[in-house]
């Protein structure tokens, strides 16, 4: 057996989730809950299950463990999942058994320096952050023979001494010779280290990410009982196993207990996690998260995303629910949020086309992306009515009744281009510069510098709207006016 050059570690990354609180004890740099599971079930793998042993106790943990299994039958539908029916396992087998219950894994190196110590800190640091650890470890350094090999633990704290390691050792026996027992116990520091070192070659640390655990966009902040500090403004998440209770908007730090939030899960340990406060359109608040409700009274209008990514609803009476089966998804794979805005008269409005006394209408009260833009006789429908938001110095104009964006198609820099309705994305071609001339308005699309022009001068209902070179004529200009 070669000492290898640095610790082989198993972290496993997500917030503890199951059933077992933390255990204050004095002089713990960091302990972290997790039950113990024996590798001796009597099942016919039992000698060669630390693996799958170690692996169930770090998912019960996480609370992925199946209802109704005994022991023994959980232990072994690990195992089933990573590909070895009978042997001791890999690192990447027990990685592939994690991975099905939804657990993802990365390589910690073993190459950090200095070896083993840097490794060492590496579990520190996950424990404190309420982290389990997987260690490998050499059997001969902790006394128990040279034919014994290399072993799966579950590492759950270090004391604040530096002298003992509290783990999980799933081989729960304590032989003559020992000079470590197994079972829920602690070991000393000094050995634990030597044999996390001596333990085979190669590289076979990884960092496990527990999917679903803690909410989306949120990290870490405290465990229960703790102070959640920070410097700013957050959002904060207080809960475990996917149940969370938020306060939205925290200055500089919170006290992370049931008596400020409330209990969202009864006896199961918590922690709380931290996300930036999101922001919104100018002029819009914050009103709730994705997948929550948006209550107000009275009337907003409410744009949902994330990013300078939003979707709009216009006109909203009493709330929303804020998700894409609602507003659509207007930033794939980003959590997003809603936020609220009064609209007032005076930025929502009318565009009346001087030469022929026609409004910039969406054709048919369409709420289709693509629909045309063309120029009707004003009657004073919502699809008439333009909510104009500003983005620095340029306006999105968007329709109050489809919530859609004044668009250049496909951001076409000709003349000649159409004007559509398109769900706003932030993008050049759907901000549009207002210029007075004299009493009204010319509209410069941004990415073109183009105006945006009735088609030919046309007096009739119907006329398409394009972008053409700005040329100062009446089928350029357009009066503003409130409805």
């Amino acid at each position: 057996m070669k000492a290898k050059v640095a610790l082989s570690t198993v972290v496993l990354l997500g917030m503890l989730a199951g059933m077992w609180g933390s255990v204050a004890a004095a002089g713990l740099y960091s302990l972290v809950a997790a039950p113990f599971i024996s590798q001796y079930q009597g099942q016919t793998t039992q000698n060669s299950d630390c693996g799958p042993a170690s692996g169930a106790m770090v998912l019960q943990a996480y609370g992925k463990r199946p209802g109704g299994l005994t022991n023994k039958e959980w232990v072994v539908q690990v195992r089933s999942h990573s590909g070895n029916s009978s042997g001791y396992l890999t690192f990447p087998q027990l990685e592939a058994a994690l991975r099905w219950y939804g657990v993802s894994a990365s390589e910690i190196s073993p190459s950090l320096l200095p070896a083993p110590d840097a490794q060492m800190q590496k579990m520190k640091n996950a424990l404190a952050a309420n982290q389990l650890v997987i260690a490998l470890v050499h059997g001969a350094t902790l006394g128990r023979g040279t034919s014994y090999g290399d072993h799966f633990i579950v590492v759950r704290g270090f004391s604040d001494d530096g002298q003992r390691v509290y783990v999980n050792d799933p081989d729960n026996r304590c032989l003559s010779g020992w000079l470590e027992c197994g079972g829920q116990t602690s070991w000393s520091y000094a050995r634990f280290r030597l044999a996390c070192y001596q333990a085979q070659t190669g590289p076979y640390g990884i960092i496990v990410v527990n999917g679903g655990v803690v909410p989306s966009g949120y990290t870490f902040c405290s465990k229960e009982g703790q102070r959640c500090s920070f410097s700013g403004t957050k959002d904060v998440a207080y809960g475990a196993n996917g149940k969370f209770y938020y306060k939205y908007g925290v200055a500089n730090g919170i006290d992370c207990n049931n008596a400020v939030f409330g209990d969202p899960i009864y006896g199961v340990a918590k922690a709380c996690y931290i996300k930036d406060k999101p922001i919104g359109p100018p002029g819009y608040t914050f009103c709730s998260n994705e997948g929550q409700r948006c209550g107000f009274t009275g009337t907003q209008d409410v744009a949902y995303g994330a990013n300078g990514k939003f979707s709009h609803k216009l006109g909203v009476t009493g709330g929303i629910d804020c998700n894409n089966n609602t507003f659509g998804d207007p930033i794939p794979g980003i959590f997003k949020a809603c936020y609220v805005h009064t609209p007032t008269p005076s930025n929502v409005a009318n565009f009346v086309a001087v030469h022929s006394g026609k409004c910039m209408d969406v054709s048919g009260g369409s709420r289709e992306n693509g629909a045309a833009i063309i120029q009707w006789d004003c009657h004073g429908g919502d699809n008439q009515q333009w909510n104009l938001v500003p983005v620095g110095s340029y306006y999105k104009l968007i329709a109050r009744h489809s919530g859609k964006c004044l668009d250049v198609s496909g951001g076409s820099y000709d003349s000649g281009a159409n004007i559509i309705q398109w769900d706003c994305h932030g993008g050049d071609n759907q901000l549009w510069r207002l210029e007075p001339t004299g009493s009204y308005y010319r509209l410069v699309a941004k990415h073109s510098g183009k105006c945006l022009d009735v088609s030919g001068g046309s007096y009739d209902n119907g006329a398409r709207l394009i972008q053409w070179d700005c040329h100062g004529s009446n089928n350029q200009l357009w009066a503003k006016r409130i409805p």
